[in-house]
């Protein structure tokens, strides 16, 4: 949309960024890589920081013997799940479940799935600059708990939560976080800017991606993980562009490929996000990182899925303003799991569950994950307000859902989920 943008999309580009503001200080204090709570059974862990830089380059002690990857379950089929609750039915276990010290706590979090009868698993692997395993040539991104014990983290989950108690196999997704804390405090990748120049400590720019520096290193983790764990599904988080890819070399990227001098602005001298230009010129970017990604996956037999943003509203369905076209990346995809995030979502006004189902679940219903993220401030939303997400859910008929990070989940948590998915399919 050439020129100045219309009232709606001088809201939509307002929406978008307050929700970066309160989506990144939610997630990034909380969901990379920080504990803020736990099954209140167990102790509250201390997790290592994401972006300190480890004190040591080698381990403190000798590499411990790696247990083999459990692969196979006893049972490889699992009954097919009652009508009225989601047909993949996931909790999300982030760094700081994998690195948690105290004992029997990675059996204590699979017991957890047998109770709500969870039939999926996600795991984050951690950051291309924080890995949490052994990984020969790459030890400078290896996070500092692997480099101080040698341990394969990943490799404990995968083993821990692939079989249920029942010896069916669950599916398994591991996650990779675009973020760069480290990297960018390092100084080896840039850090993205805003069109004021201020520099993110998180997000590299729009530019960055398109090299072959940055996204090789992206395809060659997710290969190892396939190789390694084979895992079902390759998920990617945090891969948006929306306020910080408009620095110098971001501009000029944008010159290159639009054949426009200058960014298009709103009335109120912002950048106008929804401008075809723009939207076209972020989605191609980041749709090419999902090719590269398909193409090193397929040839395994693992799916690629990625977390995106809500839509801002009922008559546009699909995220282009920040990159995240659904069309498009649906092309490369398995699946798009639509961040659903009531305790920060409600600040802000934009789309919920319900919505979203008329615009995106029922027109597609394999297409699309209902993420369901429990962070609201310095702690979680109440047991009711996840109730009342997973029963609207199971409503709509939505067939795949999940709920992050299981550090926030209290007892109280675990039994609505019991309730809403395990109860449901007892006679």
């Amino acid at each position: 949309m050439p020129g100045a943008s219309t009232p709606l999309s001088w809201r939509r580009s307002l929406l978008g960024t307050l929700a970066l503001v309160v989506l990144v200080g939610a997630i990034a204090a909380t969901a990379v890589l920080a504990t803020r709570g736990a099954p209140a059974a167990i102790p509250t862990p201390v997790p290592s920081s994401p972006s300190s830089e480890p004190a040591r380059t080698a381990p403190a002690a000798p590499t411990p013997t790696l247990e083999p990857i459990t692969m196979t379950c006893p049972s490889e089929t699992a009954p097919p799940p009652a009508s009225d609750i989601p047909a993949h039915r996931a909790v999300n276990f982030g760094v700081e479940d994998l690195v948690d010290e105290r004992p029997g706590h990675l059996e204590a979090l699979a017991a957890r799935l047998d109770q709500v009868g969870a039939n999926t698993v996600s795991i984050s692997v951690g950051r291309l600059d924080w890995i949490e395993f052994p990984w020969a040539g790459n030890e400078r991104n290896q996070s500092s708990d692997v480099i101080e014990t040698g341990r394969d983290y990943v490799g404990e989950a995968v083993n821990a939560f692939r079989c249920a108690a029942d010896g069916t196999r669950r599916t398994v997704v591991l996650g990779i976080d675009t973020l760069f804390g480290r990297d960018i405090q390092r100084g080896t990748v840039p850090a993205g800017q805003t069109v004021g120049g201020w520099a993110s400590d998180l997000f590299t720019g729009l530019s960055a991606w398109k090299s072959d520096e940055l996204s090789g290193r992206l395809t060659a983790l997710a290969e190892e993980l396939a190789v390694r764990y084979q895992p079902d599904a390759i998920n990617i988080t945090e891969l948006f562009f929306d306020t910080t890819v408009y620095g110098p070399a971001d501009l000029a990227d944008f010159q290159g490929v639009s054949g426009l001098s200058e960014w298009p602005r709103r009335n109120d001298g912002g950048v106008d996000a929804h401008h075809p230009a723009v939207s076209a010129w972020k989605t191609d970017a980041l749709v090419g990182v999902l090719a590269g990604l398909e193409r090193v996956l397929t040839p395994h037999g693992v799916d690629l899925t990625a977390d995106v943003r809500g839509p801002l509203d009922l008559q546009t369905p699909t995220r282009n303003d920040i990159g995240q076209g659904y069309p498009e990346m649906l092309a490369h995809v398995a699946r798009l799991n639509i961040w659903d995030f009531p305790g920060v979502n409600q600040r802000i006004g934009v789309l919920d569950a319900d919505d979203y189902a008329s615009v995106l679940f029922t027109p597609a219903p394999d297409d699309y994950s209902l993420e369901i993220g429990l962070w609201l401030g310095a702690g979680a939303i109440g047991a009711d307000v996840l109730r009342r997400e997973l029963s609207s859910a199971s409503d709509l008929g939505i067939r795949s859902v999940s709920v992050t990070p299981a550090s926030l989940m209290t007892d109280a948590h675990w039994n609505v989920l019991q309730q809403e998915w395990r109860d449901k399919t007892t006679p």
